[in-house]
């Protein structure tokens, strides 16, 4: 994607592929892994995620004993820029793409020649939740996190609510502006959705995935009361969980199951986290949270590259594991409604939902449920167990950015490979990633995120 004033995209998005049916439409929304309409292929998927965020946690190391990808280097090390002049911001490009072909579907959804409204409603819902999700990304990527008292003045991201090529005014929307959009997507295409999907389309959007993705949006703004609200409506239509004591442990690990049997996807995005079988591995403070009661453990492996490099320990390195889900799941549902309730003061249902999950982490003989009293030492547990749970999540970044923000947890990292060594310091600027100087060159109201 390029986004010059003259082209925004500098792309033909359709070619020779011009959908004007209802089924037109729903192959565009079904062609989450970017594979060819008509024998063109017309963008990324819609379940795609970015890399990005995943690099900037406490979890993650650079392996030194590989390769590494040039600007994934720049972004481990919070570098000023992370792309060449030239070169296009990959995040800023997938996401936006998403955004795209999501309009393209809005606009002609308008004039679509056949259907019934019930289903073009849906079609439309589902391209609304697609978009939602990618601002929502987008705008916690390249800005910094939402503080109620300088939302309207900080800077988002661009809102592309049209399919104009030409003359596109790209200043960025403030991070209150971004929020909002996301909202009134939400909660505007709700009720066009099915409760549920099945399995073989959890990449669809669902009521269960809207009210999920509703909670993490008033999640992120301390909006605890509307948070627990949502989630909840979520879990009420869908709350399955994996009992790990269901799953044969072979040569020590526990492989998830496949996607389309993986009764924990509400909605699924693919992980960037499969990358680290080839560049990252985990850190010793992750690890030191796993009790060796856990079976989570059996998520970590040691993978041999080479009898000169050695071993290292990876996220579920069997043979078998294909499930690299990180959009909208119940485990992280269920911790949402767990911290809501926590913050909330309510004790008792906190540990309710920890245990709800926990219990199916254990082997069964051996658990011991918690049963925490004191708020700030649950609130803490929540954090931890977020940490082992969703540790292949992008997720975390964000979450570090929202303690730093609201609860002063003060989380510093400190990358270092190669010899090289940065530090980012809580609520520095450089949270928010910077633009590819590419846009900014060819349009100039982009606003640059400041760098220390």
């Amino acid at each position: 994607m390029s986004c010059s004033r003259e082209n925004f995209l500098d792309i033909q998005p359709l070619g020779r592929f011009i959908p004007n049916t209802v089924e037109d439409y729903r192959l565009l929304l079904d062609n989450v892994n970017g594979q060819p309409v008509d024998g063109q292929t017309i963008t990324q998927g819609f379940n795609e995620k970015h890399l990005l965020p995943f690099l900037v946690t406490d979890n993650i190391g650079i392996f030194e004993g590989q390769p590494v990808d040039a600007n994934l280097r720049s972004a481990y090390l919070f570098a000023p820029q992370l792309y060449g002049p030239q070169q296009e911001d990959r995040a800023w490009q997938l996401y936006y793409q998403q955004i795209f072909l999501a309009n393209v579907i809005l606009d002609g959804l308008n004039s679509v020649t056949n259907g019934t409204t019930e289903e073009i409603e849906q079609l439309r819902a589902e391209a609304r939740l697609h978009r939602a999700f990618a601002y929502f990304q987008l705008v916690n990527i390249y800005g910094v996190h939402y503080d109620p008292s300088s939302a309207n003045s900080d800077l988002g991201v661009p809102l592309r609510l049209g399919i104009e090529l030409e003359n596109v005014d790209l200043t960025r929307n403030s991070v209150q502006e971004v929020y909002d959009f996301v909202t009134e997507e939400i909660l505007s295409s709700i009720e066009a959705l099915p409760n549920t999907v099945s399995p073989n389309f959890s990449f669809r959007p669902s009521k269960a995935a809207a009210w999920g993705l509703m909670s993490k949006v008033y999640l992120f703004q301390a909006q605890f009361d509307l948070a627990l609200s949502a989630v909840s409506n979520a879990l009420n239509l869908t709350d399955g969980l994996t009992d790990f004591n269901q799953i044969d442990a072979v040569d020590g690990v526990r492989n998830f199951p496949p996607v389309p049997q993986d009764q924990e996807i509400v909605w699924f995005k693919d992980s960037p986290s499969d990358a680290i079988l080839f560049e990252l591995t985990l850190t010793d403070e992750l690890l030191s949270l796993f009790d060796n009661d856990d079976l989570r453990n059996e998520w970590l492996t040691l993978l041999t590259i080479s009898d000169d490099i050695g071993e290292r320990p990876i996220y579920n390195a069997g043979e078998d594991n294909q499930n690299f889900s990180d959009g909208i799941n119940t485990p992280d549902l269920y911790l949402i409604r767990a911290e809501c309730h926590a913050r909330l003061n309510n004790i008792q249902q906190a540990n309710d939902n920890l245990n709800r999950l926990r219990i199916n982490r254990f082997a069964t003989d051996g658990y011991a449920p918690v049963a925490i009293n004191n708020a700030a030492a649950l609130l803490n547990f929540i954090k931890e167990e977020r940490r082992r749970e969703l540790f292949k999540s992008s997720d975390r970044m964000f979450d570090i950015k929202r303690y730093n923000r609201f609860d002063n947890d003060n989380i510093t990292l400190t990358h270092e490979i190669g010899g090289d060594e940065a530090t980012l310091a809580p609520n520095s600027p450089n949270w928010a990633f910077p633009i590819g100087q590419l846009y900014i060159n060819q349009n100039p109201e982009i606003i640059q995120n400041p760098r220390e």
